[in-house]
């Protein structure tokens, strides 16, 4: 007897499945680990977790990988998973699982204290990704097409910065790219551990740099960009430049960020103040956006190998070079994004983008 699925888009990925290898002969994909089935479903609510319970328990016996809320995972062992963290739930534990040995992965989150829920309902995470050598390049960048698509439930850029990074975006972060952080961030441990909590005001160099590539994913601009015309997301283009490294420093006086073939350098002194909470800061003027049109920028130095031929400024747009590049971002912000951002944001963008023209091209002057 058939079992009709509660969750229909759980049906579509399992139906997509069995239709991609039994049709098509696609290649197989891998089930993630243990640790990240757990982490995955420790994030669902009660409901969610009961409704992936009856569904995982009325699927063909003879199944052996599917892929449910985005993870490719073996059923019988994320059913097996599921029962327990339901089990746990009934005893009173939080819902991110306290089992060292099993919340111990790559992306590197802690277990946390429990958290009265009348108090603080939501999630705290406390999250310390490792940093990763060239010679681990292959585990640490895997291709992304046989890992995870975008996912984005955000209707704008302040509930995005608002809430806090799930452990599907971190994982697909981190295994789209090679992010690794200088040896002075590491040995003061600026990097780890960081909490985040929905709503909250927690700061950290980690969140900075996770809601920047969450806004890759997720601004919704309806045109191609002009420095790339086959594409229309940020993240799929940052990820089809296929970049080494991305590197956050800290940086001496006289530093800045900066860029070589197939690198990125980021400077990551005050990536931790709390403007970086905000998309952007109406007291500095300054917020994460910021951040993630500086590696947009780098990005353009990093991946196409162009860089600036007036000094520190681009000859003209036509150039396309980094600063021209800067510039049609930040006029899609502002003009082709929906209403992602709020009125106040987009004034900025076009400020911004104003000012990029009067001072940064030789030719414009």
């Amino acid at each position: 007897m058939k079992r009709r699925f509660r969750d229909s888009k759980t049906m579509l990925l399992v139906f997509c499945v069995i239709a991609c290898v039994i049709l098509l002969g696609c290649e197989r994909q891998e089930p993630v680990s243990t640790e990240i089935i757990t982490i995955g479903f420790s994030a669902l609510s009660d409901e969610q977790l009961d409704l992936t319970i009856l569904d995982l328990e009325g699927l063909d016996e003879n199944l052996d990988l599917i892929n449910i809320h985005g993870l490719w995972v073996d059923p019988a062992q994320a059913l097996e998973i599921a029962h327990e963290i339901k089990r746990l739930r009934s005893i009173g534990t939080p819902k991110i699982v306290e089992n060292p040995e099993l919340i111990e992965t790559t992306i590197g989150i802690e277990p946390t204290e429990k958290i009265d829920d009348e108090v603080t309902p939501e999630v705290v995470y406390k999250v310390a990704p490792p940093t990763h050598d060239l010679s681990d390049l292959e585990i640490t960048a895997s291709p992304s097409a046989t890992f995870s698509p975008i996912v984005c439930t955000y209707n704008t850029a302040a509930e995005l910065v608002a809430s806090c990074p799930t452990a599907y975006e971190i994982q697909k972060i981190r295994s789209d790219f090679n992010i690794v952080f200088d040896d002075e961030i590491i040995e003061n441990d600026i990097q780890a551990p960081w909490n985040c909590m929905d709503t909250g005001d927690e700061s950290s160099i980690m969140l900075s740099m996770y809601n920047s590539f969450r806004l890759f994913m997720c601004v919704p601009f309806d045109q191609s960009f002009p420095w790339a015309l086959e594409y229309d997301n940020l993240y799929e283009w940052m990820l089809s430049l296929d970049l080494v490294e991305i590197k956050f420093f800290m940086a001496s006086e006289g530093q800045n960020s900066h860029a070589w073939p197939d690198h990125i350098a980021i400077i990551g002194n005050n990536m931790a103040d709390p403007m970086y909470r905000d998309v952007i800061n109406p007291q500095s003027g300054v917020g994460v956006i910021n951040l993630a049109v500086l590696l947009i920028h780098e990005a353009r130095h990093a991946g196409d190998n162009i860089m600036h031929n007036c000094g520190y400024k681009d000859s003209n747009l036509e150039y396309m070079g980094a600063w021209a590049v800067q510039y049609y971002l930040l006029n899609l912000l502002a003009e082709h994004s929906s209403d992602f951002f709020t009125a106040y944001e987009i004034e900025q963008f076009a400020w911004e983008a104003e000012s990029l023209l009067e001072t940064r091209f030789c030719e414009l002057e």
